[in-house]
């Protein structure tokens, strides 16, 4: 039930995504060609700063959902009921907070703005616009999370792309005819309001035992709820030093339009991220799950070991793709004058690699709760991002920045390797450090060899796809070479026959049901 769970949620979410990512650029592409990049500059900018001001969250959220995989795995919905009405009285009180520090601060936004090259009353607006868009999640959006811990992502899913599709062609026709950057900053903000009601009141019909619970100090106090908060308030405040800082020291020290530069290449990234998480997402609920199973230990491990090498097969994918293709993309996509740096590009790839070869071991850190573990590395990893980004800023830019980034991530990665170590295989992290250094040199290898066949090709749109092609196949088949005899690549065959079984039979089915 499981695998099935999986791969319906990530077909669901990988088809819809690819149209979503299609009308994402096309309305980007308009947006530049319309509008000042400054705009973007200001909107990354106001992201920063709210997700800043979330740190009034303090972790309540994922300390909920972590024991919301374990009461979902038991089917007890009275702990269940009783932990949504808890989300539901601590974001709602959350909100406010926010919404009240968030004024407090839009009159004081000269202090953080001094030089600006459109209209004050714009950048007021977006401002604003993008605080209430910040506080309405906290008033609807927090109901997703009993439809992700019961592996059931694909029933908000439908209707966040359908959503997504339609602000996109909006913007288009917006740009094109109206010309209003206000409209269209506030579209998406309208979309996804309406969104987060449906699908609220929708959960209130699919899990009606959430509703009518009356709850206790007592009930907060048992299930050491602030204890547990006060734990995970390290790595929520470390979390958005290290990914919300980065937009505030581009405009303190490069200015408001390399934002706006930045914000273009981090566009892309984003895209592919989530584009890649509408695939490893529904693993997350299926690892919470398994995690508090009964299954036999020696499976359990043999499960981690075969997700943790999909982990890096599609790091390397993405990291190589990264370094070959991006530069040719922007030119393409918009033009030579939006280039960033190779280096930099170097340092975003590498990035890339940690991020993506860290997504399932994660997802097991994460399932465990306990955050007082591995709370200093998270605390390192923002202490370390900050300062050497401060520090390379004036002298490498952009660059600088992202080694900063680099940097930092490596302490999150780090401790994540600690605590499932210790809390879940139960074994020296020695073998697994060593295998780590053997496959950075592998990719390493990869994107040295991808990168000299492909600069053979013309720097065109058929260049662009010759390249495309060379890194579709390059770094599989030269992990394919290296890993087909191992136990757990074969593992992941299995379970791949498995996913496109339950794919066609899917597919059977649909049709059968048409006719």
């Amino acid at each position: 039930m499981r695998t099935r769970n999986v791969v319906k949620n990530s077909t669901y979410s990988i088809v819809s995504y690819f149209f979503i990512v299609l009308t994402g650029l096309i309305s980007r592409r308009l947006f530049l060609a319309y509008f000042s990049i400054e705009f973007l500059g200001y909107e990354g900018l106001f992201s920063n700063i709210f997700s800043i001001l979330s740190l009034a969250e303090l972790g309540a959220g994922a300390v909920i959902t972590y024991n919301l995989y374990n009461e979902m795995a038991k089917g007890n919905k009275e702990e269940i009921a009783k932990l949504m009405t808890m989300y539901k009285f601590i974001y709602r009180i959350i909100g406010i907070a926010i919404f009240t520090i968030g004024l407090i601060l839009f009159f004081f936004l000269g202090a953080i703005i001094t030089q600006h090259g459109v209209q004050w009353r714009y950048i007021q607006i977006i401002y604003l616009i993008q605080l209430f868009a910040t506080i309405s999640s906290f008033f609807f959006a927090y109901r997703r999370v009993l439809y992700k811990t019961d592996q059931k992502e694909y029933v908000f899913i439908k209707i966040d792309t359908i959503a997504s599709i339609a602000v996109n062609l909006i913007r288009i026709i917006v740009i094109i005819y109206f010309r209003n950057y206000i409209l269209y900053l506030i579209t998406p903000f309208i979309s996804n309001l309406l969104s987060n009601i449906y699908i609220s009141k929708q959960s209130y019909l699919d899990y009606p035992y959430t509703t009518g619970v009356t709850l206790s100090a007592e009930d907060y106090r048992r299930r050491n709820f602030f204890k547990d908060i006060r734990y995970f308030m390290v790595h929520r405040v470390s979390n958005i030093i290290y990914s919300g800082m980065s937009n505030i020291i581009i405009s303190i020290f490069l200015g408001i339009g390399m934002v706006g530069l930045y914000s273009n290449y981090i566009l892309i990234k984003s895209h592919v991220r989530v584009l890649s998480d509408r695939f490893f997402q529904p693993l997350q609920a299926s690892i919470g799950n398994l995690v508090y199973s009964d299954e036999p230990e020696e499976k359990k491990i043999s499960i981690f070991n075969a997700l943790d090498l999909l982990g890096f097969l599609t790091a390397s994918f993405v990291s190589v793709s990264f370094f070959v293709l991006f530069q040719p993309f922007i030119r393409i996509w918009l033009n030579e004058s939006y280039l960033l740096s190779a280096l930099f590009v170097a340092m975003l790839s590498a990035n890339a690699y940690i991020e993506w070869n860290s997504i399932i071991i994660g997802y097991y850190r994460d399932a465990f709760g306990q955050y007082e573990v591995d709370k200093w590395y998270m605390a390192a990893s923002a202490l370390v991002s900050v300062i050497v980004s401060i520090s390379l800023a004036p002298v490498l830019g952009l660059s600088g920045i992202m080694i900063g980034t680099v940097c930092g991530h490596f302490f999150i990665w780090a401790g994540r390797i600690r605590f499932v170590h210790l809390y879940y295989l139960k074994k020296s992290r020695s073998k697994y450090l060593i295998q780590q250094l053997n496959r950075v040199l592998i990719v390493l290898f990869e994107v040295a060899l991808t990168f000299y066949v492909t600069s053979f090709f013309n720097p065109s749109f058929y260049g662009f796809l010759g390249r495309g092609l060379i890194c579709l196949i390059m770094p599989n088949l030269i992990n394919y070479s290296i890993f087909r005899k191992n136990k757990d690549f074969k593992q992941l065959v299995i379970y791949t026959s498995k996913s496109f079984s339950i794919v066609e039979e899917a597919l059977m089915s649909f049709k059968k049901n048409k006719r």
